[in-house]
């Protein structure tokens, strides 16, 4: 068993995402900062069920050329059948990047501003052009000010058959829902409105002047 931990650096009903195209590219003009989920959205959120996604050999080539993780698990199948794997396998920190950008792309962003801490075990190698799914929960959340809060969340990545592959824990710092009257202009008084009045005869004047 594997673990990955990392320190600096989330949704819809429970439902079966259906994907619009199994390599993840999203929809022509598709806006991801329409239906920002903010604190108040995630902290009790019901569990959210993603997929099916695919993991392909070009999408791991392209992007083991863009990070260089080229460890021989993942780049020689020789290798991988060597010991006693199916092949190539997918690195865990891809895993956690794919998982995540599906989440966005498939259900809403969310006004992060903050990773606290994030921490996967790896139970199983992820293989290359298998179907799998994943699933997040909110554990637990708390306020921290009148502006951000805290969410903890549970993403769980497994086959059909919901057999784990995965399992991330996550603390994120999340901005609480604006107040609809914080940003409006201040109330402006009556009197402010009302026209000036004409200026009061001058009385202490004398009569000859």
């Amino acid at each position: 068993m594997t673990h990955v931990d990392t320190t600096p650096q989330m949704t819809v009903p429970p439902q079966v995402d259906s994907p619009n195209s199994r390599s993840g590219h999203q929809p022509d003009g598709e806006d991801v900062r329409s239906g920002m989920k903010y604190w108040e959205d995630l902290a009790h959120a019901p569990v959210r069920r993603f997929g099916p996604l695919v993991f392909t050999g070009a999408l791991l080539d392209h992007l083991l050329d863009l990070m260089g993780e080229k460890h021989p698990i993942h780049d020689d199948a020789e290798f991988a059948s060597s010991v006693r794997q199916p092949g190539r396998i997918v690195p865990g920190g891809f895993i956690h990047s794919v998982t995540s950008g599906w989440t966005v792309r498939h259900g809403a962003p969310a006004a992060i501003i903050g990773m606290r801490s994030m921490h996967w075990t790896f139970v199983r190698p992820l293989p290359l052009d298998t179907e799998f799914y994943f699933t997040t929960e909110s554990v637990g959340a708390s306020a921290v000010d009148k502006r951000v809060g805290l969410v903890e969340t549970v993403r769980k990545v497994m086959d059909a058959d919901s057999k784990t592959y995965a399992i991330g824990r996550m603390s994120v710092v999340v901005l609480r829902r604006p107040h609809p009257a914080r940003n409006a202009p201040p109330l402006q008084m009556a009197t402010d409105l009302a026209p000036a009045a004409p200026p009061a005869p001058d009385l202490a004047r004398g009569k000859d002047d």
